[in-house]
């Protein structure tokens, strides 16, 4: 190892101390913006080199025929002209709005020096790309081995691990410590075994004990070992269950697993949300790279503020498909994928798959889907729409913007062309845009109403600069770079949840008639939902009157409200409803309007008391 060159004089932590310090020079004042200290050093650091002229210019191809090359960068202003069109006024657009992909193209083509590849590396980190950013610290390494204290502050820094006592090591393609290493080499031993006495389990044809040991090679990471006892036995049961599933499981374009990142309840109590790969092939390094990416964007996602508050209304799994080839469909590259991912053709570059391919794969697996999110190894921006998202590799914000169309229905609150050609026809309306300037016909008109602060009518959307209006300047819908949804955006969010999510989640006793002897208690449980940081509110009515005495209980994240009636002082009327009803409703303060009732639910029990007789016959 070239780390083991290094001639320690010091001990590590102090070098790792330093090397932090190091990190944490000054940014110049123009590039102190919105943008973290690790954009900032590189957009002054890439402001720098565009300058020169010996450097060849960085080129984005948004879409085939259509690259644009940086020519200057100020700030976090960004100009690029399109090329083979010198006539054409320079495009600008803020560090912000590129996606990860689009940066991370740039910086890589901008030949940055050596002292800049360790925020390079913590660049790839913060936006998903772990696979880059080993990449960087490992060729830094050998170029220069006194960097060493500053990988070692980055990786300890970004792994969330203090320094190993012997360092961090260099072991299949990414860095670890002494102890991972170790773990992963056994494993790995482990995983060659079983797939060598594979051999001597087909003779004694065990074809489902041989399945389930490849599918628990595969949760564990080793795809293409699990893959080479799928096909054993394929080939020893072809007419069984375990046989035709295994002949699946090696197909050019497949399905091979699904794991849970996030589960907070049953699947059909939940908004279920489903993160697949298009373009990875079955080869261990790169289905754990989606993984890895898979598992980046899961936690972004709950770092945004509608799944903070609503965090347990979600469950999400990671699906590993198998595709033949790497990378998408472009003009220039034909690639067989298992989803269809492929560039669309739009303006800048965005990817796309088939919806159809989605639901086939997402049909192996569940009946509860609410929106598939699928990242492709390879393109930039993405799509969204009918459940299904499309976002490049490492988009998260890319995808929490396609996610708003998929999942909240929501349109793009953007003037900037999306489309190969301009759009034509009718401007469209949605929960979000609107085709008049009247506030009492737009569909944020409550919002307008209360004098939401930032909520207007601004104009532009979906691609349009005129006759279409959103309702504010900063929403991850549009192209401010917000991370959020706006308060119209995020009310429509919350809402759909609900249409996954039921407020109750059990009731003992089950709604509907009950029969009473006199004198008798008898209490009466909800579960209900609990967001972060309110509960949600439980009316208890007898006969449509209000009662008290109702009580809650917390208790491992469980809300259980309840109610004891002592029919000894409860009224109960022959031929009369004699109704218990209890209202459950979240009073949320994101959401204005709910005429579908769908934030509100109501349970009821009609009580009969049964009548005993006495004396003889």
């Amino acid at each position: 190892m070239c780390a083991m060159r290094v001639r320690r004089t010091v001990t590590i932590a102090s070098l790792v101390v330093a090397a932090t310090l190091a990190l944490a020079r000054p940014i110049h004042a123009r590039f102190a913006g919105e943008v973290g200290e690790v954009d900032a050093r590189l957009l002054e650091k890439l402001a720098t080199r565009v300058s020169r002229t010996d450097i060849p210019k960085a080129v984005i191809a948004f879409s085939p025929g259509l690259s644009y090359a940086i020519e200057s960068v100020t700030g976090e202003d960004l100009s690029f002209r399109r090329q083979g069109a010198p006539g054409e006024p320079a495009v600008v657009k803020r560090w912000a709005e590129l996606p990860p992909g689009f940066k991370l193209g740039l910086l890589e083509q901008s030949f940055l020096p050596k002292e800049s590849l360790p925020d390079f590396a913590r660049f790839c980190f913060q936006n998903g790309y772990s696979d880059e950013a080993h990449g960087i610290l490992k060729k830094l390494l050998d170029q220069d081995p006194t960097y060493l204290p500053i990988i070692t502050s980055v990786l300890s820094s970004e792994l969330s691990a203090a320094p190993p006592p012997g360092g961090f090591v260099y072991f299949r393609d990414r860095f670890v410590t002494p102890a991972e290493r170790d773990q992963i080499f056994e494993s790995a031993a482990e995983a060659w075994l079983l797939e060598r006495n594979a051999d001597e389990d087909e003779k004694y044809q065990n074809a489902e004990s041989l399945g389930a040991r490849a599918l628990a090679l595969a949760h564990r990471g080793f795809f293409e070992s699990a893959r080479a006892i799928w096909k054993k036995v394929a080939r020893m049961s072809p007419g069984t269950d375990v046989g035709r599933d295994a002949a699946e499981k090696v197909a050019d374009n497949c399905f091979l697993i699904v794991e849970p990142i996030v589960e907070n309840g049953p699947a059909d109590k939940r908004a279920c949300f489903y993160v697949l790969g298009d373009g990875y092939q079955c080869v261990d390094r790169r289905q754990q790279s989606f993984n890895r990416a898979a598992d980046q964007l899961v936690k972004y996602f709950l770092q945004r503020e509608v799944f903070k508050e609503y965090r347990t209304w979600a469950n999400f799994y990671r699906v590993n498909v198998s595709s033949k080839d790497s990378g998408v469909d472009t003009p220039t590259n034909r690639a067989s994928t298992a989803l269809g991912g492929r560039w669309s053709g739009a303006s800048q570059g965005q990817v796309t798959v088939d919806a159809e391919l989605v639901r086939r794969v997402l049909s192996k697996t569940t009946t509860h889907w609410a929106t598939a999110l699928v990242m492709v190894k390879e393109g930039g921006l993405g799509t969204g729409g009918g459940g299904v998202a499309a976002f490049a590799h490492a988009g998260t914000g890319v995808a929490y913007h396609e996610f708003g169309h998929a999942f909240g229905g929501l349109l793009d609150e953007y003037s900037t062309q999306v489309s190969a050609t301009p759009p034509v026809g009718p401007a469209p309306r949605g929960i979000n845009l609107t085709n008049t300037e009247k506030p009492e016909d737009c569909p944020w008109k409550s919002w307008l109403d209360a004098k939401t602060p930032g909520v207007g009518l601004f104009r532009g959307g979906a691609g349009r600069s005129d006759g279409v209006w959103h309702p504010t300047t900063g929403c991850v819908m549009g192209a401010g770079g917000s991370p959020e949804y706006c308060c119209v955006c995020r009310e429509a969010v919350v809402k759909r949840l609900y249409e996954f999510v039921r407020p109750v989640q059990e009731v003992t006793p089950p709604p509907g008639t009950l029969a009473f002897g006199k004198d008798a208690n008898r209490t009466f449980h909800i579960t209900v939902m609990k967001p972060e940081s309110h509960f949600l509110k439980v009316h208890w009515n007898y006969n449509g009157k209000a009662i008290e005495g109702g009580t809650r209980e917390v208790a491992d994240g469980r809300v259980v409200e309840s109610i004891t009636l002592d029919l000894a002082t409860l009224p109960v009327t022959a031929g009369y409803a004699n109704t218990l009803e209890a209202v459950v409703r979240d009073e949320t303060p994101w959401v204005l309007t709910d005429p579908e009732g769908r934030l509100t639910q109501k349970l009821a029990w009609k009580l009969e008391q049964i009548k005993i007789e006495t004396g003889a016959r």
